[in-house]
Parts: C-alpha cells; structure tokens; sequence
C-alpha cells in the first residue's frame, strides 16, 4: 500500500489488500499454509482497532516467538498522496502494538528470542529525515530490543542483496539496543536462493545463517 512503484489507485490497493486478507488469512482459525499446517494467532485477536490486521500473525516454534508486520514500499507512495496517509499511520501503530503485545507475551514466557518477518527495507542506514515513512517501527523495534533484552532477529526483504549485520552499523538506532541482529534476504528477478537460520537448543539463542543456492 506505500509502495511507490505501482499505478494502481488508492481505492484499488485497498480493494487488493482485501482480497489478499480473504484468501490468505483466515480470522477464524488461522494457520500456516503448505502441506503441514500450524495454528498461529493474529491481531484479530486484539479485538481494537487494528483487528483488521490478520496478516500480523504470531507464533512459538522452540521456546522463541516469531512475529510478522505488515511494513511494505519504499514509502514513496506516502509522499506522493497524501489520500494514503491515513491507512499508512493505522497500519504503523498496528504493527506498533502488534510489537508491543508480543514483547509482553515473549517476557511472560520466557521466551529465548524474538524474530521479526516483514518485506521493507527499514533504512536504518539513512537519516530519520529521509525514512519519516518508518519513524514508528523504527522506535517501536528499539523499544522493544531494549525491554526484551534477549536476542532479537530482525528479517527483511525490498533490496534483494545479503546483508547480515546489527545496530553498530546503524548510526540512527536506538543506543544499547545491540540484541537485534539484522538479515536482509537475496533475491531479486535473477537470483534465486535461500537462507537457512538456524538456531541453538541452548537458554540462550544464538541464530546462525547458511546461504543456500539453487542447484
């Protein structure tokens, strides 16, 4: 819906995301797809204002919670139409409480780490003045690196190059925040491969990353 690239109006991306939303997403009993599927939770569950989000799912695979948000588009789109703004915001405080209310969950608990899934590249390389489009998820991930404390993984997609790094070498991330580390996915019209994340069985999350190139 923020992306910037495609001609569709306001009014038919809306209609899009709702067909996406009744096709992929059950708010009744929602579950992973494939051929082996598991129960997950959603924010429908929250019953406020964002329980339209069913595509913020949460799930606990091995003692670690795994969240997805709904954060898109190079933010373009924003700028260009201001009819946009006011779903974008929705959507940015939904996945801002999505945050917060998995965090409280994970520390209840105990769970060894929390993995973020979303598609943006969130730009922490760029100054706050050129990514206005991500300042709540900026501040919502800082906030909760700071009050989860244990490991944090942080997955995203949009610029299609392998990069596996943490908050030193994001210059605008929260201070003390090191817990999160990064990993933007390979991709793009001309590669086709995949990462393998693996983790220990240990108290203490430890993520390691293997690339995997198609045969």
């Amino acid at each position: 819906m923020d992306c910037g690239k495609g001609k569709q109006s306001p009014k038919a991306q809306a209609n899009t995301l709702a067909m996406i939303r009744k096709l992929f997403f059950s708010q009744d009993h929602p579950t992973t797809l494939g051929t082996l599927p598991r129960p997950v939770l959603n924010q429908a569950i929250s019953g406020n204002a964002y329980h339209t989000f069913v595509e913020n799912i949460a799930c606990v695979l091995g003692n670690i919670l795994f969240l997805t948000l709904h954060v898109v588009g190079t933010e373009t789109k924003l700028k260009k139409d201001p009819k946009t703004r006011k779903s974008h915001e929705k959507r940015m405080r939904a996945n801002e409480a999505w945050i917060q209310a998995g965090v409280q969950y994970a520390k209840r608990k105990s769970c060894r780490a929390i993995v973020f899934v979303t598609h943006a590249n969130l730009r922490y390389y760029q100054n706050p003045k050129k990514r206005k489009g991500f300042k709540v998820i900026h501040h919502a991930i800082g906030e909760a690196a700071l009050a989860f404390t244990k490991p944090m993984l942080l997955i995203q997609r949009d610029k299609h190059t392998l990069v596996i790094d943490q908050p030193p070498f994001w210059p605008h991330f929260h201070k003390g925040a090191a817990n999160v580390t990064r990993l933007q996915v390979p991709g793009g019209e001309h590669t086709v491969a995949a990462m393998l994340v693996e983790v220990n069985e240990g108290q203490h999350a430890e993520f390691s990353f293997t690339l995997v190139n198609a045969p």
